[in-house]
């Protein structure tokens, strides 16, 4: 059985809004309704890009079919200022999400350090089965030299600890740490991002 997913940060506006026009395949649509249900934070986002949605669509209604209390002096300029804003979205690069990689962190004397591609979001899965006396873990991801580059909580379910980086880790070597709520340190693994 895979341990439910557990996003430990917010979600990225761009996913936001592929969410809000419903272009989302059936993977990410159930993840990011399952973050959605419990981060205020992002439900309140979401409504904001709802709100912007629902505004254009308006705005593009009114454009093209002009109220007559507009009359013919004002709609040409209307329409103008919609095409301007149209014509800037259409110039601004949309960048697609980048592609998940999904890695699996175990603790053994001899293992490998584990790798990744660079560019690509990680799905990081820990193994917390010796670990089992706890549920909830602090997770910390730092460079090598130190510098925190993500942290968050999550929860272990069925002895596995599955954490969303919520952007992409530059080329490297990098260090996962997983802790106690209180801070203890309780294992730390290598990842290094070719």
């Amino acid at each position: 059985m895979t341990p439910d997913i557990v996003f430990t940060a917010h979600l990225p506006e761009g996913l936001l809004e592929e969410y809000a026009f419903n272009r989302l395949g059936e993977e990410k649509l159930a993840r990011v309704e399952e973050h959605l249900l419990v981060c205020p934070a992002c439900q309140d986002k979401l409504r904001e890009v709802d709100e912007y949605i629902r505004l254009m669509k308006r705005a593009a209604r009114n454009v093209q079919r002009p109220s007559p209390r507009w009359g013919k002096k004002l709609w040409w300029p209307a329409a103008a200022a919609v095409a301007s804003m149209a014509a800037v979205a259409l110039t601004v690069p949309w960048a697609r999400p980048p592609e998940t990689s999904r890695i699996e962190l175990v603790s053994f004397r001899g293992a490998e350090m584990a790798r990744a591609n660079a560019g690509r979001l990680l799905e990081l899965k820990i193994d917390v089965a010796e670990l089992a006396a706890q549920n909830r873990f602090r997770v910390q991801v730092v460079s090598s030299q130190g510098r925190e580059e993500w942290s968050g909580t999550g929860e272990a379910r069925d002895a596995g600890l599955i954490v969303h980086l919520p952007q992409t880790l530059s080329r490297g070597v990098h260090w996962v740490r997983v802790a106690s709520l209180s801070g203890e340190l309780l294992r730390e693994y290598g990842v290094r991002v070719e």
